[in-house]
């Protein structure tokens, strides 16, 4: 949809967070081919294929993103998140909540969206 030519910016921001609503959401992707191949080349190593990880700092911005709200942070949930970098948003502050089961009910969600603006049938 954008003229071939046209500038972009691209972003390497593996993982982001903010809170929205009555939760702190977690969205992480795998990093760009082409800046593991830049630190393999700057190493002297073969570029593999590798994810982005949870480390402290990370946990620190995100435990200051909830603590004004009062919230707590579910971390087995939100290491799924950040380990699958699926680029998914997925709220990481809620009681009693599965990633699992988001993202059952995300695709679920995606296919009665399909439906809506095709007007395909329901089975």
């Amino acid at each position: 949809m954008i003229p071939v030519g046209t500038k972009v910016t691209v972003v390497n921001q593996p993982i982001v967070y903010r809170w929205q609503g009555d939760s702190l959401y977690v969205q992480a992707y795998p990093p760009h081919e082409e800046l593991l191949e830049a630190k393999a080349k700057k190493k002297g190593t073969k570029a593999t294929e590798t994810h982005t990880h949870l480390d402290e700092a990370l946990r620190s911005r995100c435990a200051s993103r909830v603590e004004p709200h009062g919230g707590a942070i579910d971390w087995t949930v939100t290491e799924q998140v950040v380990n699958d970098a699926r680029g998914v948003a997925v709220p990481v502050s809620r009681n009693g909540f599965s990633y699992d089961a988001f993202l059952a009910s995300a695709r679920t969600s995606r296919i009665r969206c399909r439906r809506a603006r095709t007007g395909m049938p329901r089975r």
